[in-house]
């Protein structure tokens, strides 16, 4: 059995472009969805030094003295619950914000941001806030040059808006508030970058089509007549598929310790519970191996090599929408995040994150579980389709 992993280890050497696709196809995933997705997640791009100028008609103090009697609310209540400016009062400490009185004047000053806000706007917001009986007719207008500081202070402005508004819908609901700007976060103390979510995400995905890779490859063997000399040289079947899952543990195995590796030195990326994540990521080898095996016994048994494309085309990607690797789907359709726990990508995303966040290893343990599980499924489902054919050769 010694020499049939051999034998894998060079045909997989032999296929570099496949290889390396597979290897570091993800990577380049993840560079170019952290950085452009960086303002969703909240990664850890440097904020400090950015310059706001704020424009206004009536002074905040003199606002809210004003609403406090009508609505009821203390005045330093008032001014604490402001919008927009309890955004910025939230990042002072990284960004320079200042009051000024002409929107001309402060361009010409080299704000990288001007904020004007609109005469009685703090009170609709206000009203709409404590009452929930208002409706604003104007919004606060932004300009700026379209520098990357601009952007990222847009941005951040458009996410503390629509989370506003959806919080505001979520709790009149009686339902609980999405989390804090910028942050994701599903049990751990600690936000993840978009860096982080996507080493995972991508990492859970690509192992899949490592399951479709090691497919083709033993039917492109059955196709030349490999496999039917391998039967002649009295090697069984079922150790023939044994010796594939085997072979497809230790692509994933590498494949995720050469993501994992880069992305820790490269993108700051941390774990916080070691052997949590170790065990996740045998638990997730095994489930794949178990992909395999079963594409493997359903092609061999229905004499199509189309099995494996369509797995890797279609298969991965809709495993991959519904898991979560793309984006958090939990924040658009509940619904499906729940069906995408109970795949196995989107169950080792979970875990993934929840181990880089120190979660324990009992809690971690029904993951664990489910994965290793699926991949005993797999191989029984393989088992009982390989072993109908005996073996048989065409």
């Amino acid at each position: 059995m010694n020499y049939l992993i051999i034998k894998e280890i060079k045909q997989m050497l032999t296929d570099r472009i496949a290889l390396f696709t597979i290897l570091l196809t993800p990577l380049l995933l993840i560079l170019i969805l952290g950085f452009s997705l960086a303002g969703w997640f909240g990664s850890n791009t440097s904020t400090e030094g950015i310059s706001i100028g704020i424009i206004q008609e009536v002074d905040l103090a003199d606002e809210a003295s004003e609403v406090a009697d009508t609505l009821q609310i203390p005045q330093e209540q008032l001014i604490e619950m402001a919008i927009p400016d309890s955004l910025f009062a939230y990042v002072e400490n990284e960004m320079t914000i200042d009051y000024v009185n002409d929107v001309d004047q402060a361009l010409q000053d080299g704000y990288d941001v001007v904020v004007d806000i609109p005469a009685g706007y703090r009170t609709k917001m206000w009203e709409q806030q404590i009452v929930g009986e208002s409706s604003l007719t104007e919004e606060f207008t932004m300009y700026h040059e379209g520098s990357m500081e601009a952007l990222m202070v847009d941005t951040m402005i458009s996410q503390f808006m629509e989370r506003l508004y959806v919080n505001s819908t979520l709790i009149q609901a009686g339902e609980e508030s999405m989390p804090e700007l910028g942050q994701i976060q599903l049990q751990g103390e600690e936000p993840l970058s978009s860096f982080e979510y996507y080493t995972y995400g991508m990492s859970v995905m690509y192992v899949f089509f490592s399951a479709g890779y090691m497919a083709s490859l033993a039917y492109s063997e059955k196709k030349a007549r490999v496999y039917a000399r391998l039967v002649l040289a009295n090697i069984k079947p079922l150790q023939y598929l044994a010796v594939k899952t085997i072979a497809t543990m230790g692509v994933v195995v590498v494949q995720l310790v050469l993501l994992f590796s880069i992305c820790l030195t490269l993108f700051q990326v941390s774990v916080a519970n070691w052997l949590g994540f170790i065990a996740i990521a045998l638990s997730l080898s095994l489930a794949v191996a178990g992909v395999t095996a079963l594409l493997i016994a359903i092609q061999f048994r229905f004499e199509t090599e189309k099995l494996a494309n369509v797995f890797m085309m279609f298969v991965v990607s809709i495993f991959a929408f519904i898991g979560g690797s793309f984006f958090r789907v939990s924040d658009m359709a509940p619904i499906l995040a729940e069906i995408g726990r109970y795949t196995p990508n989107g169950r080792a995303l979970q875990a993934f994150i929840q181990a880089s966040q120190g979660e324990t290893l009992s809690t971690l343990s029904s993951s664990i579980l489910l994965l290793s599980g699926m991949a005993l499924v797999f191989f029984l489902l393989a088992w009982t389709i390989f072993i109908s054919k005996g073996g048989a050769v065409k």
